[in-house]
């Protein structure tokens, strides 16, 4: 203590020279050590002054920078302060297990037989089942193995979704899907299948990507009133799945929004659908009476196709260079187009300029977004696949030109070929191809117009003798368009699309004429009489008596009448003459004849030594026309 106190005395008595440096600290002095000090005499005492209330050791600071070395940056990052909590844990927690968790890992090592009987366990203890993305492959798997009810019990399992944009991410996962439906569908003609489906997509919220795909088959395979209802009753499903009427907030007001947009958009694509498979009335009957505001481009394809608003004509490209051909709209005839191909795919233009076909391909099928009235890119994906079958039968390519419409067409509107019976069943395993290669296109429903290219094709590839096959396959093709048109059934109903018109009858006719041999001619006179039939059979429907194009016309009698020419049959020539000129068909119009009628007719009784029959069909001619078509007989 005393020590204590003679540094607190040394310190009161003798303050610190303000500039001159200390050597060492007064506290580090060592408290042991015993000094005598000497008694100097005392000085008077300095003025008070008030004592800093810290120790000033600024200078001990600076001597300790001038001998301490730098520290070296850290190796590490410091560890972060750990966030206070109030049950600290060193390890996350683990998930807690789930009752359905077996059946989960079962699906996802694809065994699906023990997973249907864990599902079964779980459905009768009324344990809830979590919805999980991974339920998918099971429905698929249960629908390649022709289950329905399993298909659509893992179905339900799918998680749902709000009202959604169809994106390519969502048509990648359903596409395989709705493959799988189409093709059940196509082959048992399941109304209530394809029904249940869609109202199973309308709850999980991907009815506007499923639909798409599907519309062409509702128009195509059902009657307008049922497909029409169906669509009618997925929609309703599908809004009240994924809007909310009472709720008042901005993300209910985002997806009512969205779903409106979603519903005009399904909409118009039905719209479009009717109007391709000629579902003339219906059509028009639901574009007046619109449940939704039209888009430009569906008026405009509506309006082109049924009030009578003329197309842009094509132009005449015969007298053309073929470098202005290919600068010509893409409203092209299949003729037209199958004669620009054939000019690029030749020598010498395929070989200098290789790349010319695939840019004029590319440029024809792209997408117009600013053509309101114009052919759409299906439409105009037909057209090119027409023009390349138009080609391949020219070149007589028949069993290619097939092979095209088997790719890329349903087996609809023909009877089944014996070469390519399996027609079906290839489309069925092209449908689950198309899944695998996104970048194959969808398949096309087929037109009248592509089924009469086609059928010249068909009737060489039957087996021989074809005096035999032929006319039995264009039997087949009679009966089936008879039943299609005449069925009391809705369901099989072709539609107007794909029923015969003028040209097909007379096709038909040519054909089995050509190949019957002695028996043809009888054989093409019953065909006119039953299509003849059916047409006075079906005058009663006001559907089916808006156009005369769907009854045997001129051009078919006139290849019987040839016919009848040329093997010398006069009499039953001038009978069927004399019908065609004042003869009714089934709706009340007349069968009529023409220029081309007398034409050729005088050219083959000219040809056959019947100068006399010759003269008299020209005078015939004559008094119907006049003299101006005369010029047009070649007698050589």
């Amino acid at each position: 203590m005393s020590n204590a106190l003679y540094v607190l005395r040394l310190l009161w008595r003798t303050p610190p020279a303000p500039h001159s440096p200390r050597s060492i600290s007064s506290l580090a002095l060592p408290l042991a050590t015993n000094l005598t000090p000497s008694v100097p005499p005392v000085p008077p005492p300095p003025p008070p002054t008030a004592p800093p209330f810290l120790e000033d050791e600024s200078t001990e600071y600076a001597t300790a920078a001038l001998t301490l070395a730098d520290l070296p940056p850290p190796a590490h990052a410091p560890a972060p302060i750990p966030w206070p909590t109030l049950f600290p844990r060193h390890t996350p927690p683990p998930p807690k297990p789930k009752f359905c968790d077996p059946l989960y890992r079962l699906v996802v090592h694809a065994h699906y037989d023990a997973a249907r009987a864990i599902h079964a366990e779980l459905s009768a203890h009324n344990v809830y089942i979590q919805r999980r993305h991974e339920y998918l492959a099971p429905a698929v798997a249960a629908l390649d193995a022709g289950d329905t009810e399993q298909f659509f019990l893992w179905l339900a399992l799918y998680p749902n979704k709000p009202a959604t944009a169809n994106t390519p991410e969502l048509r990648r996962i359903w596409d395989p899907v709705v493959a799988r439906v189409v093709a059940v569908f196509q082959s048992a003609g399941d109304t209530a299948f394809l029904e249940r489906f869609l109202r199973a997509a309308a709850k999980l919220g991907v009815l506007p990507t499923v639909l798409f795909p599907l519309a062409p088959h509702l128009t195509f395979a059902l009657p307008p009133a049922l497909s029409h209802s169906l669509l009618s009753t997925s929609i309703a499903t599908y809004t009240r799945y994924t809007t909310s009427a009472e709720s008042t907030s901005k993300r209910a007001h985002v997806q009512r929004r969205m779903v409106r947009r979603q519903v005009a958009v399904i909409w118009a694509a039905y719209l479009r659908g009717l109007v391709a498979a000629g579902w003339r009335e219906q059509a028009r009957e639901l574009f007046e009476h619109s449940p939704v505001e039209w888009d430009a481009f569906t008026k405009g394809y509506v309006e082109s196709r049924l009030q009578g608003v003329p197309l842009a004509a094509a132009p005449p490209l015969e007298s053309l260079p073929l470098s202005k051909q290919l600068l010509c709209p893409t409203s092209l005839s299949p003729s037209q187009l199958a004669s620009i191909l054939d000019s690029l795919s030749s020598q010498p233009l395929c070989t200098t300029h290789p790349t010319l076909l695939p840019r004029f391909k590319h440029r024809f099928l792209r997408q117009r977004l600013g053509a309101a009235s114009g052919p759409g890119t299906r439409e105009r994906e037909r057209t090119w696949l027409h023009a390349e079958i138009i080609n391949f039968q020219k070149q007589g390519r028949h069993e290619d030109a097939v092979q095209v419409f088997v790719q890329h067409f349903f087996w609809l509107g023909l009877p089944l070929h014996p070469s390519f019976s399996s027609a079906s069943a290839a489309t069925s395993e092209s449908n689950q191809d198309q899944t695998q290669n996104q970048n194959q296109t969808q398949k096309h429903y087929p037109s009248i117009q592509i089924l009469v290219t086609l059928l010249p094709s068909l009737l060489p590839l039957l087996p021989p003798p074809l005096s035999t096959s032929v006319p039995k396959y264009l039997n087949a093709y009679v009966q089936l368009a008879l039943d299609s048109k005449s069925s009391s059934s809705s369901s099989s109903m072709a539609p107007p699309a794909l029923r015969p018109n003028n040209v097909m009858w007379s096709v038909v006719v040519r054909e089995i004429v050509h190949w019957g041999g002695s028996k043809g001619l009888e054989h093409g006179r019953n065909v006119l009489s039953a299509a003849q039939a059916a047409a006075r059979a079906a005058a009663v429907d006001d559907s089916d008596c808006n156009s005369n194009s769907n009854v045997p016309g001129e051009a078919a009698y006139r290849a019987l009448l040839l016919a009848l020419a040329g093997r010398r049959r006069t009499h039953e020539m001038y009978e069927l003459l004399d019908h065609m000129e004042v003869g009714e068909v089934g709706n009340g119009g007349t069968i009529g004849t023409s220029i081309r009628t007398y034409i050729p007719l005088v050219a083959i009784l000219a040809k056959s030594g019947l100068a006399g029959d010759a003269q008299r069909v020209l005078e015939r001619g004559v008094e119907r026309f006049g003299e101006g078509w005369v010029h047009g007989v070649v007698l050589e």
